[in-house]
């Protein structure tokens, strides 16, 4: 069996399952699964790296989220497999996209790796592809509200190690630039969900497993949140359906809505890394990659955290962390 028949087989079985639950329920909408967790954020990083045209730039640290109710990432999830089925892509991923669509244009398609799901594209259909999946993240409900919001933040890591107070390196939202991206994007959507009037609706948090050396500080900061009264409620954290209690950590091979997540990380670094370049200055859309306007018109909130705007958010942590008697 080869890479994309398996993979198709995955999905098969992941949506069996979903039927499975439906079939549960009188009404999908009261379910345990839907009634427990009404929203699921889903989460992915990224991480810039040194190119031909940037020798030595900032390195920085991206969290990227979606946010959504529980059924529209039903509808999300067959719309965006019958996209990637038109190309026969078997999964979407933005290094491996980038690097095939570079090679390509230098006329290198034997670098490819044959696991790279875009080896057999042609130049002129990466771009159309790139702006379907933004169309379907950017898609709207019948009455014309989005049913997507994104998220990102982003840290430098040399100015994140250099800020970082020492007694807030055992901390459990301090412990990494992932986590305490991870930590940024929750409060982002706290507020979101605040701002909206969203109060008693619980919300489940979904990983990619790539981080699997994050593994221990994600452990560690939603136990440290669930045995928080303020912040359990302000997360909106609730039990829900795995192992894992409120939160989750899946492969992003077979989950549709972290191949989204991982579209949003991508991108807001790549605007990240502009900003942190240029001091911090607001730059015009069209300076910017083209495919970041793009995936723009969704509802969006971005942080970009260096030297200058860490140490208060530090500050914040510690007030919060002695206020609990927890320092």
């Amino acid at each position: 069996m080869n890479n994309a028949s398996a993979l198709k087989a995955e999905q098969e079985a992941y949506d069996a399952w979903e039927h499975i639950c439906l079939d549960a329920f009188d009404n999908p909408k009261k379910g345990v699964i839907a009634l427990l967790t009404p929203w699921t954020a889903y989460f992915d990083a990224g991480a810039n790296y040194p190119s031909p045209t940037r020798q030595n730039p900032p390195l920085l640290h991206t969290v990227g989220c979606v946010l959504a109710r529980y059924e529209d990432w039903k509808k999300f999830r067959r719309e965006w497999r019958k996209e990637l089925d038109k190309k026969e892509v078997c999964f979407f991923h933005m290094k491996d996209f980038e690097y095939a669509l570079a090679a390509i244009r230098r006329d290198e398609r034997h670098k490819i790796s044959n696991k790279n799901p875009y080896k057999e594209l042609k130049e002129k259909e990466f771009v159309p592809l790139l702006k379907r999946m933004h169309r379907t993240i950017g898609r709207k409900r019948q009455d014309d509200t989005f049913r997507m919001v994104l998220f990102a933040s982003s840290v430098v890591k040399a100015d994140f190690d250099k800020t970082r107070p020492a007694e807030l390196k055992r901390a459990p939202e301090c412990k990494s630039p992932y986590i305490f991206n991870v930590a940024n994007v929750m409060k982002m959507i706290a507020h979101w969900c605040s701002s909206n009037l969203i109060y008693d609706e619980a919300i489940h948090y979904i990983f990619a497993g790539g981080e699997t050396k994050e593994a221990g500080n994600i452990a560690s900061w939603f136990d440290y949140c669930w045995n928080d009264e303020q912040s359990k409620n302000y997360f909106r954290l609730n039990k829900g359906y795995t192992r894992l209690k409120f939160y989750d950590i899946q492969d992003a091979v077979t989950e549709p809505a972290l191949q989204a997540a991982d579209i949003v990380a991508y991108e807001f670094n790549k605007a990240s890394q502009e900003v942190t370049i240029r001091g911090g200055v607001d730059i015009p859309l069209d300076e910017l990659r083209k495919s970041l306007p793009s995936l723009g018109r969704t509802p969006h909130l971005n942080v970009t955290l260096t030297e200058e705007n860490l140490p208060k958010a530090f500050a914040s942590i510690t007030q919060f962390m002695k206020a609990k008697g927890h320092m």
